[in-house]
């Protein structure tokens, strides 16, 4: 506790507990007028004043307070007795206080009274003994009270309860009709000398702010180099000048008691500590202050600026001891270390011109705050040249200009212009605005470690108020700003004028820092604000000259809470971000650059497309277009042993049928003629259309256009054997924007025995995809590439029975295909960083067909022959029907994630229509449509070719 606030209490109690009393300072004389008698409040003494707390941020007022005593015998002197008190509050009248009293009276009449009650610390009243009229008073002073201040004088006057009944508290009389000898006191600023209070011989400084019926309040400030600090002041004077005088220091207050006298310009007091004994302690004077500049080792109030008090600060402090008030003064500051402007937790406005007292030296000024709360706003043109310094807890708002340089350890904020370089120590904030607005530099500013840019956003203006946010604007192509400390929006709470219902959608960004000498350093943190939307954060932008707020998803992994929908693939991406994000608030450079700043700007609706474009489900795709093409090209070859099968059947029952009829039509129907060799060689162009529908990831389509070529030769009696060989274009373009470019080869060996009726075959074939990736990153504005080769071994058996009904030939078939496809580990090129390093990957397939395909022939003139096949069945796949893809970024591999294709359709439906044109000399034409539709996915082979036996 400081040392002020706790010597007039203790002195006080020390000698209640010792006042036996000096026996000459005692005198019988009043004891017949005490011993065994009644005293009451007589009107309009009735009211009393309290203070609502111990600061007074609100002026004391009138209350009612009727308070009855009942002594007992008095011996020399001393007396004990009971007291009732009852406060009228408004309307409320309180329950009766009651308390011992134990009080000495002495031979001049000077009265002092203990009060001590079981739930109240101890009261000690002071009087005099007055006889008026011929009637004798107790003249009382005293203040009472913890949280409620209640301080009170009074003639107390003597009655008989038998025949009178005192006035009720509700009684008194507010209006302003005693002790008038002292209303000149209102609005005097006083010097207090205490080395009592104080602790040193420099004087404090207290002004009356009000006066009422003999009650006084106003406010204090000690001297600097006291440890009491700020202090209020409420007590009372009786129209003989008598002074309670007592010090409010927060929790606590010390009374003094002593005499008044003189005016407006010669007032004085003569002050003491008092106890049951009477004064005592070192003397406490008080004088009225003089005229005087803000001179050092001083207090002045602001309130007195222009009356009392030159506004020129010669090393002094000038405390702000009201709120809401405007000064039009100018003033003038010299170079003194010690010119403070203390707040004392109010605000004030002032509007003129502080400027160099002497020209060539720069004044300086500190703005301090002694209390909680509150601002100086510069809003005049200054042109001081010396440091401003504003100190921890203390605001300066500079809405009009200074050139002065700033250091801050409290806050800043404004709407006008700084001229001097601006430094933000560590504990220090900067807040442009005094709600959502434009503070303006001339100079560099630094934001040192430990420093808050706190700025309010409450929506998207660039004004001030409602609607816009806060920024800091450099100017001056030599001017940067140092980014440091923590960013700290404010959505809620902001303070003037704001809508505080602003809610900022994902992707919206506030550029809050711009500087023509460009934006150095980098925040430490962010502080997110209350008032984000559900899901959402704020993340920091770094420019070449500019700072920007942008609001992100708190976690991409987790778009959900943001309200977005997002598939599984989007996810794997997102928690990989979301591990890979740097701190909210510091700048980026590298990976997190490139990668999160694109990202970190883009609309809501737009970021799950951008995951997907991240996502390298390409090289996934890529194995379900390979697969296909493993197909596209096995059909080539099951429809050549179709067809080998169709002509040699259909022959043989087209001679059966036509018997010598139609010994003249050697090529009635599509026939294989066995050459020198029994050699047929067909050739087929054919084009693959594959399209998967998007599910849980984008789909894609595919494409494989190119030409096959085979040889087969009977080997014997129903069996064949061939190879073929088929190359052309393969891509696949995913839904994503990515695509895959290049050429397909495959490489088969195949047979087949026929048995009667039955016929079993067989394929064996190795498949090789090259292809060249793009994958397209839109919101980045990049592309990433790459080369893949996918191999594949796979085969495929079947059989059938050839069936015929009378024309037609029908083949009920089952067919098992089996395909393993793999591809190697690969890294892609992106010129901004963003590659991907994708595992290596495969895919198996084990595909069973059940195929019914249904032939007829027809006789044409000239020796021609037309046979038209139809294709009906069902497929189903029992392994793989999509790829997952293990994938990291190549600039941070070890944080990988996974994607999976969109799949293909387990079970199809197969159908498919053909023709063979049959002409002299084994030769033949061939074309046909077949496709294989799914619920998610279908597939279209067109093919077309020509066939010659010999």
């Amino acid at each position: 506790m400081k040392r002020g606030r706790k010597r007039l209490p203790s002195l006080a109690v020390a000698a209640i507990v010792s006042a036996a009393g000096t026996a000459s300072a005692q005198d019988s004389r009043w004891d017949g007028i005490l011993s065994n008698s009644n005293w009451y409040v007589a009107i309009p003494n009735l009211v009393a004043y309290a203070g609502a707390n111990r600061s007074q941020t609100s002026n004391p007022f009138a209350i009612g307070d009727q308070t009855l005593w009942a002594l007992g015998t008095a011996t020399n002197g001393r007396f004990t007795g009971q007291s009732e008190a009852t406060f009228a509050i408004g309307p409320t009248v309180t329950a009766p206080s009651n308390s011992s009293m134990n009080g000495v009276v002495t031979e001049t009449g000077q009265i002092r009274i203990e009060f001590t009650s079981a739930d109240s610390p101890t009261i000690i009243g002071i009087g005099q003994m007055r006889e008026i009229g011929g009637v004798p008073f107790m003249e009382m002073q005293m203040i009472t009270g913890t949280s409620l201040l209640v301080t009170h004088w009074a003639y107390m006057a003597p009655y008989n309860p038998a025949v009178f009944t005192p006035p009720s508290p509700t009684q008194y009389v507010s209006a302003d009709i005693t002790s008038p000898e002292w209303r000149w006191t209102a609005g005097t600023t006083w010097q207090l000398r205490s080395p009592d209070v104080f602790g040193t011989a420099t004087p404090g400084t207290f002004k009356i702010n009000g006066y009422s019926n003999g009650y006084y309040w106003g406010v204090g400030a000690a001297p600097l180099d006291s440890l009491v600090g700020n202090f209020t002041v409420l007590g009372s004077m009786t129209p003989e000048g008598n002074v309670l005088f007592s010090l409010l220091f927060g929790p606590t207050y010390g009374s003094l008691s002593g005499q008044i006298t003189g005016d407006a310009t010669t007032g004085s007091m003569v002050l003491r500590s008092y106890t049951l004994s009477g004064a005592t302690g070192l003397p406490t004077t008080a004088s009225i202050m003089p005229v005087s500049p803000i001179a050092a080792g001083q207090t002045y109030f602001l309130s007195n600026v222009g009356s009392t008090v030159i506004p020129a600060f010669t090393g002094g402090t000038l405390q702000v001891d009201t709120s809401g008030s405007t000064f039009n003064q100018n003033f003038v500051v010299d170079g003194s270390a010690t010119n403070r402007l203390d707040l004392r937790g109010n605000s004030a406005v002032l509007s003129g011109v502080l400027s160099d007292a002497i020209p060539g030296t720069p004044g300086r000024l500190t703005i301090a705050n002694s209390g909680l709360g509150g601002s100086v706003s510069f809003a005049g043109n200054s042109t001081y040249t010396g440091l401003t310094t504003i100190d921890a807890g203390a605001t300066l708002s500079v809405d009009g200009s200074i050139v002065s340089p700033v250091s801050v350890n409290g806050t800043l904020r404004g709407t006008g212009t700084v001229g001097g370089a601006t430094t933000v120590q560590s504990g220090g904030t900067l807040a442009p605005g005094n709600s959502p607005g434009t503070l303006t530099f001339a100079a560099p500013v630094v934001m040192a470690p430990g420093s808050t840019l706190s700025l309010d956003i409450d929506g998207t203006g660039t004004g001030a108020g409602a609607g816009n946010y806060s920024r800091v604007v450099v100017t001056g192509a030599g001017n940067g700003f140092t980014a440091g400390g923590t960013l700290q929006p404010v959505l809620r709470g902001i303070t003037g004028a704001a809508t505080n219902a602003f809610t900022p959608s994902i992707g919206q960004q506030f550029v809050v820092v711009s500087a023509e000498g460009g934006v150095q350093g980098s925040f430490a943190g962010l502080a997110q604000p209350t008032g984000l939307a559900a899901g959402t954060r704020f993340d920091a932008l770094y420019g070449p000259s500019s700072v920007s707020l942008v609001v992100t998803p708190a976690s991409y992994g987790n778009l959900g809470a943001a309200g977005l929908p997002q598939t599984p693939n989007q996810v794997s991406v997102g928690q990989a971000l979301d591990v890979l994000r740097p701190a909210v608030g510091l700048r980026m450079s590298g990976l997190s650059q490139s990668l999160f700043a694109p990202l970190y700007s883009l609309p809501a609706a737009s970021i799950p497309q951008a995951l997907d474009q991240l996502s390298p489900s390409l090289y996934g795709d890529m194995m379900l277009s390979a697969r296909q093409g493993f197909y596209g090209f096995s059909d080539q070859v099951s429809q050549r042993l179709g067809t080998r099968r169709a002509a040699q059947g259909e022959a043989q029952g087209v001679a059966a049928a036509c018997g010598d009829a139609c010994a003249g039509l050697p090529n009635a129907a599509p026939r294989s003629v066995a050459g020198p060799l029994g050699t047929t060689a067909w050739l087929s162009g054919f084009g693959q259309w594959t399209q998967v529908a998007a599910a849980a990831a984008p789909g894609f389509q595919s494409s494989l256009a190119g030409v096959m070529a085979g040889l087969d030769v009977e080997l014997g009696p129903g069996f064949v054997a061939g190879v073929a060989l088929g190359g052309g274009s393969a891509n696949t373009f995913a839904g994503n924007g990515a695509a895959a470019l290049g050429s397909a080869f495959q490489a088969m060996l195949y047979g087949e025995y026929a048995m009667g009726s039955l016929f079993f075959g067989g394929q064996v074939a190795y498949l090789n995809f090259d292809q060249t990736t793009t994958r397209s990153l839109g919101a980045w504005n990049s592309v990433s590439r790459d080369s893949v080769v996918t191999n594949g071994v796979g085969g495929q058996v079947a059989a059938g029975l050839r069936l015929g009904f009378d024309g037609w030939s029908v083949e009920p078939t089952l067919a098992l295909a089996v395909l393993g496809l793999s591809s190697p580990a690969t890294v892609e090129q992106n010129p901004n960083g963003l590659a991907q390093q994708v595992n290596g990957q495969s895919l198996t397939s084990v595909r069973g067909a059940v195929t019914l395909p249904v032939s007829r022939t027809l006789a044409l003139a000239d020796q021609r022959a037309l046979t038209v096949r139809g294709l009906l069945g069902c497929a189903h796949e029992f392994a793989d029907v999509s790829a997952t893809t293990q994938a990291a970024f190549a600039a941070a591999p070890g944080v990988a994630f996974a994607t999976t294709t969109a799949p293909i359709a387990r079970d199809s439906a197969l159908v498919g229509l053909s023709a063979d044109f049959a002409v002299d000399d084994g030769v033949a034409f061939f074309a046909g449509w077949q496709g294989s539709i799914g619920s998610s996915s279908t597939s279209q082979t067109f093919r077309a070719g020509l066939r010659m036996t010999w």
